[in-house]
C-alpha cells in the first residue's frame, strides 16, 4: 500500500473511531445540550436546571460541538453529575465577566461554578475572556472529589480556582499569566501543559496552616511560554503556608532560574513549602533555585502522587472511574 493512502486510511479510521466514541457518550446520556437545536436543549444552563437535587446516582450530560456563550452553576445539590463535551477544541463555555461582578458572590464573577461534590467533566473547553487587567477565572472549582479530564481552562489572571477540596486534573491545558492556577484545595494536574501568555506566576497556592491538607501538586506537566520578557515564576505563596510541588516535570527557558517567589513577604519563606522533583528541560536548575525551595528524594516525592495525596479518609482514587 502507498504510503499516501495508508495515511488516508489512518486518518479515516480515527475520523470513524471519534464519531462512534460521540455517538456512544450521546447514547449514555441523560440529556444532551445542541446550540443548533438538535439535542434536548439549547443551553447549559437549561440542561442544568433539569438535574435531579440531591441526585445519588450519575446523571450525564452530552455537550455537543458549539460556542456556549453563558455563565453557568452546579450547585451543591446537584452531586454525581458527569458534563461530557463531544469534542475539546470545539465545544465551548465562555463568559467575559470579572472580580468586580457579582459582589462577593462566586458563580457571577466566572464562567463556570462548580459547588457540587463528584462532579465530572471531559471534552470541554472553559474560557474567560475578559483579559488581564483584573482576577478574571475560567473556573472556580469549590467542592470535593472533582475530576476534569481533556479540558481546556482559558484566561488571563487566576484562569482556574481551586477553591477547596480534592481535585483531580489529567491531560488539561491550562494558560494565563499571573496566578492562573490557584487555590486552596489538594488538587493534582497529571500530564497537563501550563502555558503563559505573558511574565507571571503559574500557581499561587493558598493555606493559612501547616495542618491543611491543601496543595497544587504537578505530575508529568510541561510548562511552556509565549510574549515572555523577563520570565516566569513555578509559584508564589497566596497564604504563609502556600504549597506547591512539580514533580517529572518539563519547563521551558522562560521558567526563571530562581523558580519561585515570595510574593514581597519573606516571612512566608520560613512557612511555604515550595518543591521539585527530577525536573528537566531548559527552565530546571536545582542548583540556582531559592534556598528555602524543596528538592525532593524519590520516597518523600511518593506522598504527593494523586492515589497517595488526594485519598482522604474515604480512600478516594480520581482514576477509579467507578466511583
Amino acid at each position: 500500500m502507498k504510503i499516501c493512502s495508508l495515511v488516508r486510511v489512518i486518518l479515516f479510521c480515527g475520523l470513524i473511531a471519534a464519531k462512534s466514541h460521540a455517538a456512544e457518550s450521546d447514547r449514555k446520556s441523560d440529556l444532551i445540550v445542541a446550540a443548533d437545536g438538535s439535542g434536548d436543549v439549547k443551553t447549559v444552563t437549561e440542561a442544568l436546571s433539569r438535574v435531579p437535587t440531591n441526585n445519588r446516582k450519575r446523571f450525564v450530560i452530552f455537550i455537543k460541538r458549539g460556542i456556549y456563550n453563558e455563565q453557568i452553576t452546579v450547585a451543591a445539590s446537584k452531586g454525581n453529575l458527569s458534563l461530557l463535551g463531544e469534542n475539546t477544541e470545539e465545544t465551548k463555555i465562555t463568559s467575559n465577566v470579572n472580580s468586580a461582578a457579582g459582589g462577593s458572590s462566586w458563580p457571577p464573577r466566572c464562567s463556570a461554578y462548580i459547588g457540587a461534590d463528584n462532579f465530572r467533566a471531559e471534552n470541554i473547553t472553559f474560557e474567560n475572556s475578559f483579559g488581564a487587567g483584573a482576577q478574571a477565572m475560567a473556573v472556580v472549582a469549590n467542592a470535593d472529589r472533582i475530576v476534569f479530564r481533556n479540558c481546556r481552562f482559558l484566561g488571563s489572571q487566576d484562569t482556574l480556582y481551586a477553591k477547596a477540596g480534592r481535585q483531580y486534573f489529567q491531560n488539561c491545558y491550562v494558560e494565563g499569566s499571573r496566578d492562573f492556577i490557584c487555590g486552596q484545595a489538594a488538587a493534582v494536574f497529571e500530564d497537563c501543559r501550563l502555558h503563559s501568555k505573558a511574565d507571571g506566576y503559574i500557581a499561587a497556592p493558598m493555606r493559612l496552616s501547616s495542618g491543611e491538607s491543601g496543595g497544587l501538586i504537578f505530575l508529568h506537566c510541561k510548562a511552556t511560554g509565549e510574549k515572555i520578557r523577563n520570565g516566569v515564576f513555578l509559584g508564589r505563596p497566596w497564604g504563609p503556608y502556600g504549597r506547591a510541588v512539580y514533580l517529572e516535570s518539563d519547563f521551558g527557558a522562560h521558567i526563571r532560574s530562581e523558580g519561585w517567589n515570595n510574593w514581597d513577604k519573606p516571612a512566608s519563606e520560613k512557612t511555604a513549602y515550595f518543591a521539585e522533583y527530577n525536573s528537566k528541560g531548559a527552565g530546571a536548575n536545582p542548583a540556582r533555585r531559592v534556598q528555602w525551595a524543596h528538592q525532593l528524594t524519590t520516597a518523600e516525592a511518593r506522598q504527593f502522587e494523586p492515589e497517595n495525596f488526594l485519598k482522604g479518609n474515604d480512600g478516594w482514587n480520581p482514576k477509579d472511574s467507578s466511583r
